[in-house]
């Protein structure tokens, strides 16, 4: 039964890990649609990134920061607003 739990610990941390490298992955694609001015789908990475992981930080803050050069604001302060929750 102990090697069962161990076990089962030790699987959730993988999958937990695997998650983060997905974000991590999604938001520096996003990051270069950033790069070309490309604030539609970056906004979309940056979106599936949260999706992946919903406290990663970086990820409202870019998104947020594609809002702003959108013109939406009121999406750039729920973002913003977010950060600073979580921070």
């Amino acid at each position: 039964m102990r090697s069962l739990i161990c076990l089962i610990t030790f699987l959730s941390g993988i999958n937990l890990f695997a998650a983060n490298l997905s974000s991590s992955a999604l938001e520096e694609e996003a990051r270069l649609a950033v790069e070309i001015q490309n604030y539609n789908r970056a906004i979309q990475l940056f979106s599936k990134s949260i999706s992946v992981d919903p406290d990663r930080l970086t990820a409202y803050t870019g998104r947020g920061a594609c809002y702003l050069e959108l013109g939406k604001y009121d999406s750039t302060k729920t973002d913003f607003i977010k950060v600073i929750t979580l921070d």
